[in-house]
């Protein structure tokens, strides 16, 4: 029975890793494609279409690196003993490819800039809030929609899908759409009353995931108080037709030396906590995510 139980396990972790990775590209594909519709021409549109489909060529082998390295990062997280090291170099990998693909879709948008006019580049830039985190994991990018206002985006409906507010939802969108849209229910929380009941944590288990959450929260502030800060800097340097790239890629990389101290707290504060749990609390652990943002949210 034990050993039916287990394999049921590893194959759950395997399906939601493909899962994981394919829903990655499909979301920054959607990105990608996220460009302003209205009152195009024929041929700036033919134009934008080449581009889109020369940008996810030059990129494709990029993003299937990335998804293997997210493979191999769950791998390394549920394997006993734990590598640290081959952990952290797998961690290094992923964020050295997601700051490379956050500069060529600062170049692509470039690209497609030079095809428009004047008032479609304002429009563009100031709804297009994609220059923020890696392949789309940052905050507020352009999203398919039912917002009011001027259409922007792959369907030309919207921008992002609703007025969601923080709170204890399910995924991991902000939801600052201009209209009444899917899921414009609560997005981001902790999630944490349905995760702990899902492990039967004891008391001190709990009070332990508790103290280590708020630990982390402490470490991870300053971090994102910089990458904010980086954030903004970069969405000036990103405005207008004409920008200097050298600028843009010393910003970006910043960036990325700083999600990478995050996503190595992060890594930390996961052990910490699998550290803390019985073997079977370790299959439930690991199957369905706990530790990271999502369904569950984190400790």
């Amino acid at each position: 029975m034990k050993t039916k139980l287990l394999v049921g396990f590893i194959a759950i972790a395997m399906v939601a890793v493909s899962t994981t990775a394919q829903a990655q590209r499909r979301s920054g594909n959607k990105a990608q494609n996220c460009v302003i519709q209205d009152n195009l021409t024929q041929d700036q549109q033919d134009k934008v279409n080449e581009l889109r489909i020369a940008y996810f060529q030059k990129t494709k082998d990029q993003h299937n690196e990335l998804n293997e390295l997210q493979a191999k990062k769950h791998t390394l997280e549920t394997t006993e003993p734990l590598n640290k090291e081959a952990l952290y170099n797998c961690l290094a990998s992923i964020n050295s490819i997601q700051t490379q693909l956050q500069k060529e879709r600062i170049r692509h948008y470039q690209d497609v800039k030079a095809n428009l006019t004047d008032d479609q580049i304002v429009l563009f830039d100031a709804r297009r809030k994609g220059s923020k985190g890696p392949m789309n994991q940052g905050n507020n990018q352009m999203r398919n929609g039912k917002g009011q206002g001027q259409s922007v985006g792959c369907s030309g409906k919207g921008m992002n899908r609703g007025n969601g507010q923080r709170g204890k939802g399910q995924g991991m969108n902000k939801g600052n759409g201009q209209g009444q849209g899917r899921n414009a229910c609560p997005r981001m929380g902790q999630g944490q009353g349905k995760g702990l009941a899902a492990l039967n944590l004891n008391d001190e288990q709990k009070a332990f995931m508790e103290s280590s959450r708020l630990e982390l929260l402490k470490k991870e502030q300053g971090l994102k108080n910089q990458l904010n800060e980086l954030d903004a800097q970069l969405k000036t340097q990103t405005t207008g037709k004409n920008i200097d790239l050298k600028k843009v890629d010393k910003t970006i990389t910043e960036q990325g030396k700083i999600r990478l101290q995050l996503a190595q707290i992060k890594a930390d504060h996961r052990i910490e906590v699998r550290n803390q749990l019985t073997d079977e609390q370790k299959m439930a652990f690991d199957t369905r995510g706990f530790g990271h943002r999502g369904r569950h949210g984190r400790f």
